[in-house]
């Protein structure tokens, strides 16, 4: 054999080798030594047996804007009933349900209207209205009925033992309950879903207190009591406040029709004086007293005060008069000057507080259940939403969800202005 056919014969035998060497994907792995030459029996998982992965579906979500936020919302539901329980006294026979029964009235023409431009806007909405008559047996009455169980919201009732008998019902049925009117200190229970629009008194004096203390922390503050309703339900919330405080000094003084204001009174210092009385004549007296005195003075008073007859505003204005509210209807912004035309077309007369107040909180329930569905309580909190006349700052305080903003008016330039929002 010559060298080139040597050389060939060499190159094909180690061509084989590495074939044979070379890793075949198909080819099955032996173990405890075993070679090719063993002969195997190669068994194959059987996929029948194997458990199937479980099915994890990721919610759909879909960005959302809402009042110049953007959010991202999970899959919603689009169609809602909602509840609205009010001492309406459908048939009232005396003056005092005849009084109630109007005030309800102006509320719901106001949220008539927002469901009207919310349903135009795509809101489906369905609104069941119940008489409760402020009978708590009636209020029982009608969270018996089949169909409670199934709304996604209730407005309503008023009156704190009403309220409490339905948010019982809501922790049970997990329903959000919205209290359009009154203050409530304690529900008993904790209900991160009841939300309440108007703030407790506890939460009132403690943001009156922090007013005052961003405003007039070097003034002394006088407190006049006058053995009225507000002192004796919202006075205490605001001592224990200003203790917690410790950073305004006060006093307290019985109101009596021979008190001596001069004495009672800086000469040099500006004065801070909070009336909480809701009688009319007192606060008359006391403020015609306090000018008398003629010291410096700025004088801090309840929003029912506006609601008096012949109220002298330039002389308010002298005193520096401020009041504390819940809402505030400015007569001159362009909003409410169409709201007010479009309130008198549909009902042929002018609008009360009570319509501002239902249009706006209808406004408010029925663009978060547009945006957010049954979500809607996620968006709530630390968020501030203005409307018509009330702006909407939720937040958990006393085991619940309350409205924690208030407006400080101030008389100036012959009207009533808000001063900080």
């Amino acid at each position: 054999m010559n060298g080139s056919k040597y050389i060939l014969l060499l190159l094909i035998g180690l061509s084989s080798s590495c074939q044979i060497l070379r890793s075949d994907p198909n080819r099955p792995t032996y173990e405890n030594g075993a070679n090719s030459d063993t002969t195997q029996t190669v068994v194959k998982p059987d996929e029948t047996n194997v458990p199937d992965k479980p099915v994890v579906e990721v919610p759909k979500f879909d960005q959302v804007e809402f009042h110049g936020e953007y959010f991202h919302v999970a899959s919603r539901q689009e169609q809602f009933d909602v509840a609205l329980i009010l001492p309406f006294y459908f048939g009232a026979n005396n003056d005092r349900s005849a009084a109630t029964s109007n005030v309800m009235l102006h509320y719901y023409q106001g949220v008539k209207l927002a469901l009207r431009e919310l349903e135009s806007r795509g809101l489906n909405l369905k609104l069941h209205v119940y008489d409760n008559v402020n009978d708590t047996s009636q209020t029982k009455k009608i969270l018996d009925y089949s169909q409670m169980k199934k709304m996604d919201l209730i407005i309503g009732p008023i009156i704190e033992s009403h309220l409490k008998i339905v948010s019982q019902f809501s922790r049970k049925h997990k329903i959000p309950v919205f209290s359009p009117f009154s203050k409530v200190d304690g529900l008993g229970q904790a209900n991160s879903a009841f939300f309440s629009t108007i703030p407790s008194n506890e939460l009132k004096a403690k943001r009156l207190v922090e007013f005052w203390e961003d405003n007039y922390v070097d003034h002394k503050l006088l407190i006049l009591r006058d053995n009225g309703r507000m002192e004796k339900d919202f006075v205490p919330y605001l001592i224990e406040a200003l203790k917690r405080s410790g950073k305004l000094l006060y006093s307290e003084v019985e109101y009596t029709t021979k008190l001596d204001w001069t004495t009672e009174l800086s000469r040099t210092d500006e004065n801070l004086i909070y009336i909480p009385s809701l009688n009319r004549k007192k606060v008359s007296s006391s403020m015609g007293k306090i000018f008398a005195a003629k010291r410096k003075v700025v004088v801090f008073g309840e929003q029912s005060w506006a609601q008096f007859e012949d109220n002298d505003y330039n002389f308010w204005s002298k005193m520096n008069v401020h009041l504390v509210a819940n809402e505030f209807i400015d007569a001159l912004d362009t909003n409410n000057f169409h709201f007010r035309r479009y309130f008198r077309a549909a009902y042929q007369e002018d609008p009360e507080v009570y319509s501002y107040m239902g249009y706006d909180q209808m406004s408010f329930i029925g663009e978060f259940l547009m945006a957010f569905g049954e979500h809607f309580p996620m968006y709530l909190e630390g968020r501030s939403f203005k409307y018509l006349g009330t702006t909407f700052e939720f937040g958990m305080e006393n085991g619940f969800q309350q409205n924690h903003h208030l407006f400080f008016l101030k008389f100036e330039d012959y009207k009533l202005q808000r001063i900080q929002d």
